[in-house]
């Protein structure tokens, strides 16, 4: 009976240690999806910026519809399934900059503290990428 009780005991903890372990994984796997959507946004607007006169898309839409689109669709948080939606463009006076972010699960996961700001601070839960030019 001792045996057997061992034996449920171990098998207990091995089961809590996977269930952990997975959870782990999938925070992991959603963040690296979200750096990949990131980076693709960041060569799609690089692709638009070349071949629409050097100006980056005005709009989130001018990214996948239009008549000259550089993504099938805009890209979509892994967890909740909102698409992204922080992006920046410049001002009319500036129409060369741009911006587009994701926020993380877990701290000291991403590049920025705030949506497209300081991409030096110490917590940073979001990963931004921003115009090459």
């Amino acid at each position: 009976m001792f045996e057997l009780l061992i034996s449920i005991s171990i098998i207990g903890i091995l089961t809590a240690l996977a269930v952990v372990s997975y959870s782990g994984s999938q925070v992991r796997a959603r963040n690296v999806r979200r750096i990949e959507d990131m980076n693709a946004i960041q060569k799609a607007a690089e692709q638009y910026y070349v071949s629409h006169n050097y100006v980056y898309p005005p709009h989130l839409v001018d990214f996948y519809g239009g008549t000259d689109p550089v993504l099938v669709s805009w890209p979509s948080d892994p967890k909740t399934g909102i698409p992204y939606g922080i992006y920046h463009n410049g001002l009319p006076a500036t129409p060369n900059i741009f911006c587009a972010c994701a926020l993380m699960e877990g701290t000291n996961q991403g590049n920025s503290t705030l949506n497209c700001a300081d991409f030096n601070n110490v917590l940073k839960p979001y990963y931004c990428v921003k115009g090459q030019q």
